[in-house]
């Protein structure tokens, strides 16, 4: 069963503005005015019980599952960088290089062949801290990270490298997903992943 969820800081508004075109509804008594008052019912609805008939119509989901995913906030950099891409690849396949770049990523440790162990600068002078698996890689072209479970920033990255026209070496594009509760500091954030 899908369901289809408004936040608890939305439910208030949603309720209020329903309820007041309801009464602007029963108030005109127009045609125009009873259309409003259709909506506003489907507002107060939504307002009172967080769920929605459209989405629920439509397919949409927006319900929870308790799960922290990165896909909430994206931020995708891109540069041409005088290297091939083989090597390029190369240099970012170490993980341990990432620092020397990302402003606040303090180090990166191999774990094993697909396995790191990240350490970055977070809010307020601390540390946060994740393991992560590479589940998405073609050598040469492109790597593609993502936290594991009981990371302190769940969060995936990937990295592709397109040879640039013209011979001017690689056109690179890095991308980066957090989840919303991730984003307190999107500034730092985006310096690290």
């Amino acid at each position: 069963m899908r369901i289809a969820v408004t936040p608890h800081a939305a439910k208030g508004p949603e309720a209020i503005g329903g309820g007041a075109l309801v009464g602007y509804a029963l108030k005109s008594r127009t045609p125009t005015g009873i259309a409003l008052g259709v909506l506003g019912a489907g507002l107060l609805y939504r307002g009172a019980t967080g769920q929605c008939e459209a989405y629920r119509a439509l397919g949409v989901n927006t319900a929870s599952t308790g799960e922290d995913v990165a896909r909430d906030v994206h931020i995708e950099k891109s540069i041409t960088i005088g290297a091939t891409p083989a090597e390029l690849y190369s240099f970012w396949r170490n993980f341990e290089n990432l620092p020397r770049f990302m402003e606040d990523l303090e180090s990166v440790t191999q774990l094993d062949g697909n396995r790191s162990h990240w350490v970055a600068k977070g809010p307020a002078g601390t540390k946060v801290e994740w393991d992560a698996e590479i589940y998405n890689e073609k050598e040469g072209e492109l790597i593609a990270w993502r936290s594991l479970p009981e990371a302190d920033i769940t969060n995936a990255g990937s990295v592709h490298f397109e040879e640039a026209p013209g011979g001017r070496g690689t056109y690179l594009k890095r991308r980066s997903c957090l989840p919303n509760s991730s984003a307190a500091n999107p500034a730092s954030s985006s310096k690290v992943i």
